[in-house]
């Protein structure tokens, strides 16, 4: 399933990092509106109750890698490079735009230093 897809999440994931990164709330939402659509062209596949079953021990790897990679597009924003805060971030945006949360109920929520 993962091959299947890859394709198309490498494709977000470079449409994501060529994005400016000056105003990080610009940014923070271009990643989450990715997201969305990212899950949203899959939704089919990720709401399969069968596969979840079936895939739920790759799906705390998967998840970390996806968590990883998207943390590594948020260090550049970090102060100090923050690695923790990045990773934290990342979960954040990763775990609550799959639920279906919007950006603003996200935002809000996230710590001040990455605003």
């Amino acid at each position: 399933i993962a091959s299947f897809i890859l394709n198309d999440w490498k494709e977000c994931m470079e449409s994501i990092s060529a994005q400016p990164k000056e105003n990080r709330r610009f940014y923070l939402e271009f990643i989450h509106t990715s997201l969305r659509k990212f899950s949203y062209q899959y939704k089919a596949l990720f709401s399969d109750e069968e596969a979840k079953q079936a895939f739920s021990a790759a799906f705390t790897e998967r998840h970390m890698l996806l968590r990883s990679q998207l943390a590594s597009l948020i260090l550049p924003i970090c102060p100090r490079d923050d690695v923790f805060l990045a990773e934290y971030v990342a979960e954040a945006i990763l775990t609550w735009t799959m639920a279906g949360k919007s950006f603003d109920s996200i935002y809000e929520l996230l710590p001040t230093q990455i605003k």
